[in-house]
């Protein structure tokens, strides 16, 4: 979509940074939900950057594409699921 290369290294850097915050919150026995929540967090404070300093030509897109990998997949489903039947 209109992305340049100063884009696709914000949003690599910010999707790779808010990866490590989620596996480091969640190695400190954290709910997954709050590990997600403090990755978007993180996530999106450093590819907004892009947009607030107007650092590429499509800023939004970066905002965009960083926050890809917090797609729930099993582990998210599965503390829903045990969320629901235990209560």
């Amino acid at each position: 979509a209109n992305g340049d290369y100063i884009d696709g290294t914000i949003a690599f850097f910010a999707a790779t940074i808010g990866l490590i915050v989620r596996q480091e919150v969640i190695k400190l026995k954290f709910n997954h939900m709050i590990a997600v929540l403090l990755a978007a967090l993180v996530t999106t404070m450093i590819s907004g950057a892009d947009m607030y300093f107007h650092l590429g030509t499509a800023p939004e897109t970066c905002v965009a594409t960083s926050v890809l990998y917090l797609i729930p997949g099993v582990p998210l489903i599965n503390c829903v699921l045990i969320g629901i039947n235990n209560f």
